[in-house]
């Protein structure tokens, strides 16, 4: 996969600029971290389940919602039975993404996290279902009322009574609970068609763990009961909530979301040294369990954020459509369809497939790709003499000449090229002399000794000695003199007969010219 961040030549634009990015040799490197903002869907139908659409959990699993009328046990759910036997309220689709959230954001700790969510006005006190006038069907179980009256209901309908009492309260792991009248949401979530449709709620940095991890923990708490927000107001007064929480209300404003993304992103971007906009990634990853409800084109809003230099993933929680691959494929990531999630797994396993391609990990390609400073460190590295001497190859060209030399670099001298008797060349040829002459540890090999023949040294006799089926080859002599003006020459033996001193210069008529011509 081919990221958009090229960081060819930055270094090299360091230097003649005279601006020293990294540290010098011999101290730390800086590590350069991607920046990876989570957008997470907080509309309405994250209460639901997220393999049956028609499960309502009536809740994210978050105990301490705000509430009114003196009531203080709210109820954080319930459990939709046929998802799971474990009676808590764990089964929606927003308690399942916080709860892998939680495991991802501890867990990674080479990426620096930043945490969205959907526009949502807080201490707006949303009121959720009223279990005082709605009995869910039986999949959900025999709901129960305070005091203990049980009604099985095959269907919806208006108030079920127990003698003359309403069922306005359900029997929740051992403790009475409410849910609708008597609780509500801190949040209200808006398609807000005319400002951001999108809330940052934890700037990206190096220490924004701990931050989006309150936001992820299942419990919110207020000092004080929450009011409604003056005129223009989104947030509640600081002093008001004392640990936040994501919660789910209203539609789907995703290309707002995205949009919002991108100007958050600007100023991000901008505020980076030009050097590392570079080297480091931008990313935004996108979790939703649908399409934009708020009249947006997010297709047209990833694009939008590519080109600004922030790639995104989208991840389709318990949701698909061509819409979701459109961003995907927009996205600048190379990939064709978004992610598919239906439980914690999944999400982990997305989240896993998105770090290790946006992690910076160097590569033999001579260049930094980790932005430490350093060039393919980690890696082998080769030359190839006399052509190219520098020791920055990746790929090892062989040793390519035999010279006793080490031509690429590895440490070794000659290494494929040496025969079997560790000399550059071919092997010698194997002759009848009981020795081995090719050194491949057999003697007198391939037949080249005369069968019964025991060879002894070859002498001029029209034999053959040697037993290597040649008469009287190789046999010679010196001849002639070296006295005077002679020099002496060889005669070679042929069927037992030496032939003349080739090579020799005998002697001849002596002459007065102070040389001794005739070799007396």
């Amino acid at each position: 996969m081919t990221m958009r961040h090229g960081r060819v030549g930055c270094f090299a634009a360091a230097l003649c600029a005279g601006v020293l990015l990294f540290p010098a040799a011999g101290t730390a490197q800086t590590q350069i971290k991607p920046y990876i903002m989570i957008l997470l869907d907080t509309s309405s139908s994250m209460l639901i389940n997220p393999n049956n659409p028609g499960w309502e959990s009536l809740g994210d699993g978050s105990n301490n919602a705000p509430y009114r009328t003196g009531w203080s046990n709210c109820c954080p759910g319930i459990d939709t039975a046929g998802w799971d036997t474990d009676s808590l309220p764990n089964d929606s689709r927003l308690y399942i993404a916080k709860d892998a959230l939680r495991d991802i954001v501890s867990g990674y700790g080479d990426v620096q996290f930043g945490l969205m969510r959907y526009r949502q006005y807080e201490c707006a006190i949303g009121w959720g279902q009223d279990m005082n006038y709605i009995v869910f069907p039986a999949y959900q179980g025999n709901m129960r009322s305070g005091l203990g009256a049980t009604v099985n209901q095959t269907g919806w309908g208006q108030p079920y009574q127990s003698g003359t009492r309403e069922l306005d309260l359900i029997t929740y792991v051992g403790f009475n609970c409410r849910v609708g009248a008597a609780c509500g949401l801190n949040t209200t979530g808006t398609c807000n068609t005319s400002g951001s449709g999108g809330d940052v709620l934890v700037p990206i940095g190096e220490d924004s763990q701990n931050e989006i991890l309150r936001w992820l923990d299942n419990s919110e708490t207020f000092s004080s009961n929450p009011a409604p927000p003056t005129s223009g107001t989104l947030r509640c007064a600081a002093t008001t909530i004392t640990n936040p929480e994501l919660r789910a209300s209203g539609l789907t404003p995703l290309a707002r979301s995205i949009d919002a993304a991108r100007t958050y992103f600007a100023g991000v971007i901008a505020a980076d040294p030009p050097l590392l906009r570079t080297c480091r990634g931008y990313y935004l990853v996108i979790i939703t369990d649908g399409d934009d409800t708020c009249g947006g084109d997010p297709v047209a809003a990833v694009t939008s954020l590519t080109s600004s230099g922030v790639d995104s993933y989208t991840i389709g929680f318990a949701f698909s459509s061509t819409t979701l691959n459109g961003m995907a494929a927009a996205g600048g990531t190379g990939r064709t369809t978004a992610f598919s999630a239906s439980n914690k797994s999944d999400l982990a396993a997305a989240f896993a497939q998105i770090i290790n391609d946006t992690a910076l990990t160097e590569v033999c390609n001579g260049r930094d790709d980790d932005c430490d400073g350093l060039t393919d460190e980690g890696f082998a590295l080769y030359c190839n003499r006399p052509s190219h001497p520098a020791q920055d190859l990746c790929t090892d060209p062989g040793e390519t000449l035999c010279n006793g030399v080490d031509d690429n670099c590895n440490g070794r001298t000659d290494e494929g090229l040496l025969n079997l008797c560790g000399a550059c060349g071919p092997a010698p040829t194997e002759i009848c002399d009981l020795i081995d002459n090719d050194c491949d540890t057999l003697t007198d090999e391939g037949g080249v000794c005369t069968p019964g023949c025991t060879p002894t040294a070859e002498i001029c006799n029209n034999r053959d000695d040697d037993c290597d089926t040649m008469i009287d080859d190789g046999v010679t002599r010196p001849c002639g003199s070296s006295i005077g003006e002679c020099r002496p020459g060889t005669q070679t033996c042929t069927a037992g007969v030496w032939g003349p001193c080739a090579g020799s210069v005998g002697p001849v008529a002596e002459t007065c010219d102070n040389r001794d011509n005739d070799c007396d």
